[in-house]
């Protein structure tokens, strides 16, 4: 088989500007002698921890989005170096779509982003028409082709992003995180249609991703990276045998069934719910399970937290962090609310309580009015109806969205983090591996959402908004992070957190309900939540409902 890739000895230092003296210097390495070669035709994960190197490779690959830096090596499409072709055959030939899809989108209207990039290619008018008829039908955005970019969801933004790029008939298509900002269902459904396009059309396609429960059982290449580093490139199996028997961080981010055949050293590693069952039905019997429904995940150093041994639970103890005070913290009243006047009601006839030192999951579907919940609730946007109380601003709120980009402002972390009065000797250990003269925009996705943290944490809240705050994260970083949500509900702080991370909400959260219709259904302690639902609930439960009664969290199951 043709290779449509080839990649030989690649390295690439980001440019270090200093702001004082405007001088550019050698910066950091983030790709270390990387080789590998890609069959026409592949579909390829690409995973490692937050800050491994993935993003800049897809760059790199793409070449004409990539950052001010230094490239060492040679990258070869189809036999040519992509040093040779000029941007309108690397536009064709290679399509990427962002972590971010804001960062994609540039136009007003939904069938404008899609004709954008066959404008740029200088196609005529009928054959422009006609691709773009293709493909608002093949994704089927005919009903919101008029509709503006800004108003759509996330999912939404995803799908139009999607079209758009393979409008342009790429070859090799590239993805960065596109199902970070997805629920559960959605998620599905995406990759499912990413196969179906790589199966039918010949595609090859990379992905990165930290999420691979849904993506390890379509693909036919794993790639793994490290530290800048290439740690392997082979088919599932291959790369899964080198991965297991190796201590990175990216071994965490497996699915839980792998997770759960190399904890009890299984000679076959499943990839999917259905192998992991078949699996612990033959070895349920050596089990002890637990009961906890809280935890503390302890980390005593930067390098226990960098080396999860089987994933987010098994380093945590158990024990309530929950002090829910005997009156609620916040209050909403039959609370509705619309973006329009014509359009329909987000929120519905909305009543809930938020009590202090306890922590809420908010699940539900792309769309369903998350989001608008958090920014009613911070201030930002306010109900056409009904009551909060007490009213925003009366209590210090602190919000992180879901954009982390829209809360950087500065040039360095250090002055980022100065200007809510962090100095470096005060940094909280999460991000204590993060340079400090680095850019806030340089950053990984799960670096971001980390500096996010630290920064609205830094404002000591009553109240604490999260809008998916593990977007982008891996393992490392998530467990990072519940230790500090877990401090902060031990001082007294309420979280209110949008989540589409069903483990991360079984471990981190006291309560979880599911946002429906306008309205708040459901809300009650995560183990009736997690045990009593079966579509929306964690990889544990799915994997377990008829073995082992009542499991839902990962420390049942995996071994340490």
């Amino acid at each position: 088989m043709n290779n449509i890739l080839e990649v030989k000895n690649l390295s690439f230092h980001y440019d270090e500007y200093d702001i004082h003296t405007g001088s550019v210097t050698e910066g950091k390495k983030c790709l270390n002698n990387i080789s590998f070669s890609i069959p026409a035709g592949s579909f390829v994960t690409l995973c490692g921890s937050t800050g491994s190197g993935k993003s800049t490779l897809l760059k790199l690959l793409k070449r004409d989005v990539i950052t001010a830096g230094k490239t060492i090596g040679d990258i070869y499409l189809n036999g040519t170096n992509i040093k040779e072709l000029d941007a309108a055959a690397i536009s064709s030939a290679v399509g990427l779509l962002f972590q971010n899809p804001e960062d994609q989108i540039v136009t007003d209207k939904v069938w404008h982003e899609i004709a954008f990039g066959l404008e740029n290619l200088g196609l005529s008018q009928a054959e422009m028409e006609s691709r773009l008829a293709e493909s608002l039908a093949f994704f089927r955005l005919e009903g919101i082709s008029r509709n503006d970019t800004a108003a759509l969801s996330g999912g939404q933004k995803q799908l139009v992003s999607l079209a758009s790029v393979l409008a342009m008939y790429p070859g090799l298509l590239l993805l960065d995180e596109p199902t970070s900002q997805l629920d559960p269902e959605a998620c599905e459904h995406y990759i499912s249609t990413i196969k179906k396009l790589q199966s039918s059309l010949g595609l090859t396609v990379i992905i990165a991703e930290h999420n691979l429960d849904k993506l390890l059982p379509v693909s036919d290449m794993l790639m793994v990276m490290e530290n800048g580093e290439l740690l392997c490139c082979d088919t599932v199996d291959n790369a899964l045998t080198i991965l297991s028997k190796t201590d990175s961080g990216a071994k965490s981010d497996l699915p839980l069934p792998t997770r759960y055949g190399i904890s009890i050293n299984a000679s076959s590693l499943p990839l999917d719910i259905n192998q992991g069952r078949k699996l612990l039905m033959s070895n349920k019997d050596m089990h002890i399970f637990g009961t906890a429904s809280s935890l503390k995940v302890a980390v005593s150093s930067p390098e226990a937290a960098s080396s999860p041994k089987n994933g987010l639970s098994p380093e945590a103890t158990a024990s309530s962090t929950a002090t829910a005070s005997s009156k609620p913290l916040v209050k909403l009243n039959n609370v509705c609310f619309k973006y329009s006047h014509s359009g329909n009601d987000v929120l519905n006839d909305f009543s809930a309580s938020f009590d202090a030192g306890c922590c809420y999951a908010i699940l539900g579907c792309n769309a369903s009015g998350k989001s608008t919940l958090l920014k009613l609730l911070s201030g930002s946007i306010k109900p056409q109806l009904g009551r909060i109380t007490p009213k925003p601003g009366s209590i210090k709120i602190a919000y992180m969205p879901q954009d982390t980009d829209n809360m950087f402002i500065a040039e360095t972390i250090e002055k980022e983090l100065l200007a809510v009065g962090l100095k470096p000797d005060c940094y909280p250990e999460y991000i204590s591996h993060i340079d400090r003269s680095a850019a806030p925009m340089d950053l990984s996705g799960g670096e971001k959402q980390l500096l996010g943290l630290a920064k609205v944490s830094a404002l000591k809240p009553e109240l604490l908004l999260l809008d998916e705050p593990t977007k982008g994260t891996d393992n490392i970083s998530r467990c990072k992070m519940l230790n500090a949500l877990n401090d902060l509900k031990q001082s007294g702080t309420a979280i209110i957190m949008a989540c589409h991370d069903m483990t991360f909400a079984a471990e981190c959260a006291d309560k979880c309900a599911i946002l429906s219709m306008g309205r708040l259904t459901g809300l009650t302690d995560c183990k009736t939540f997690f045990t009593t639902n079966r579509l929306y609930t964690t990889p544990t439960r799915t994997m377990t409902v008829g073995i082992i009664d009542d499991c839902y969290l990962e420390r049942d199951i995996l071994r340490k």
